[in-house]
């Protein structure tokens, strides 16, 4: 299992909003002298003892705000490094460094920072904590502020509104990585249970329980965390799903294992499906992380994991996000606009 190394509150938040806060303090302080007209005033008038040093007074303020900036960036990195294990959509880096793209950054800020939020969850969902989550909505504030201060003379007014933010966003990044710390995640499907594995079998019976077990955790590699995933038990059936294209079969994905996602390949995103569409799907209807094929107790299901244009079975079953359905052999499968067959063999 990978470890999360527990980060000091007191130290981020107060680096994050000290810093801000007196670095703006200093940048006024600097700037009041210059519009005020009071410039002119006996030595010993404090604004003219300001005047004479507000140079200094101005690059250290920049400094200050720098330094704030650079601890945030350093708590989002470590935020995102610490759900690495569940595969998100992101790197640390690239969460990071493509906010430094002109232009580009206006779209990434609310990959890096609302798109945490939505991974994070989900994260944990997938290990089975239910009483910790992130609220998306106020991860979803800074990219928003991001965006409006980048506007002429509204820009202004988000000052004290993004301040109050980040302070509460900072906090709960906190908190975030240090639930993990403290909390043994193993990243496997939200299904999986600690009891044995039942195989898919072809008999109309109840499944037999096999003797297969879990790892004990010490046994699992520790770099890098990945999904468990185990081969199916004989005897077995396997299923697959099948492109099809005007009625006609197409390419053909085998789904070996207990689990197998579905989406779009994107390395920059972080996204590595076991079934690629990417060929089938020129136009980009299916999400990279579109939805995902499991067993559980000899049955197959289908999960769509919040994915924009959906996942619909036979054409009428439209599935909620992260709402698992059964499927049967011989079931449609549409995700986005492209049209599968799932068949199971024996």
């Amino acid at each position: 299992m990978r470890s999360v190394e527990r980060v000091s509150k007191p130290f981020y938040l107060g680096s994050i909003i000290g810093g801000l806060l007196t670095g703006l303090a200093l940048l006024v302080i600097f700037y009041v002298p210059l519009y005020s007209g009071f410039t002119d005033l006996r030595f010993s008038d404090p604004l003219t003892l300001v005047s004479k040093a507000r140079w200094e007074v101005f690059v250290l303020g920049l400094i200050l705000l720098l330094y704030a900036v650079v601890i945030l960036w350093m708590l989002l990195y470590k935020a995102w490094e610490a759900i690495q294990p569940g595969h998100p959509r992101t790197t640390p880096g690239k969460a990071i460094g493509y906010m430094f793209i002109p232009f580009y950054n206006y779209y990434w800020v609310f990959q890096a920072w609302w798109g945490f939020a939505r991974d994070y969850n989900s994260y944990v969902r997938q290990n089975g904590v239910t009483h910790f989550r992130l609220s998306e909505g106020l991860f979803l504030a800074p990219p928003i502020l991001t965006v409006v201060g980048a506007v002429p003379v509204v820009g202004y007014f988000t000052w004290i509104g993004s301040l109050v933010v980040l302070f509460i966003v900072a906090n709960s990044l906190c908190d975030a990585i240090n639930h993990l710390s403290r909390t043994e995640l193993v990243y496997q499907p939200a299904w999986a249970e600690t009891q044995p594995f039942s195989a898919p079998s072809a008999s109309t019976e109840p499944a037999t329980v096999s003797s297969y077990s879990y790892p004990s955790r010490t046994e699992l590699p520790q770099e890098p965390a990945l999904v468990i995933s185990r081969p199916l038990s004989a005897p077995s059936m396997q299923a697959k799903l099948v492109v099809m294209q005007k009625g006609e079969e197409g390419r053909e994905f085998t789904i070996t294992g207990e689990e197998a996602a579905i989406g779009r390949w994107d390395s920059d995103a972080g996204a590595f499906p076991d079934i690629d569409l990417s060929e089938d799907d020129p136009n980009f209807y299916i999400s990279r992380h579109h939805a995902r094929i499991f067993v559980k107790g000899g049955r197959y299901f289908i999960e769509d994991l919040g994915s924009t244009n959906k996942t619909v079975i036979n054409k009428i079953n439209k599935l909620n996000p992260h709402s698992p359905v059964e499927l049967k052999n011989g079931d449609e499968v549409i995700v986005g606009k492209t049209f599968l067959k799932f068949v199971i063999e024996y």
